[in-house]
């Protein structure tokens, strides 16, 4: 096992946001987000947006390339299509738990082999 640093563009799923899911019995992947492969651990790696690239701890990545998966940035399109994505996905969440989510941007959202 080893671990996959997704890059994406959008809200990488929260501690608050796992447990009022559990709590509630809701579905991730029914609500619009991406749910990532962890094999340890009873958090569940989820995120709402796109993917920009994926890196791993079995290769080395350029901090300096710009054209490098670690500098990608979405495209115009792309930045409206995950606004409309997120407002989707968090339209049912009580504000408590939506106001713990971080806001729209570029994250590395982890998960294991």
């Amino acid at each position: 096992m080893y671990a996959i640093g997704n890059i994406i563009y959008g809200v990488p799923a929260s501690p608050e946001l796992q447990e009022w899911v559990c709590e509630s019995d809701t579905n991730l992947e029914e609500m619009g987000f991406d749910v990532l492969y962890s094999g340890s651990g009873d958090f569940m790696p989820a995120y709402v947006g796109i993917s920009l690239g994926t890196i791993d701890e079995c290769g080395d990545e350029s901090l300096d390339d710009p054209s490098g998966v670690l500098n990608r940035q979405p495209t115009p399109e792309q930045v409206a299509e995950v606004h409309n994505q997120v407002a989707m996905a968090l339209k049912d969440l009580p504000p408590d738990v939506a106001d713990e989510l971080p806001p729209i941007g570029r994250y590395i959202a982890w998960s294991t082999s």
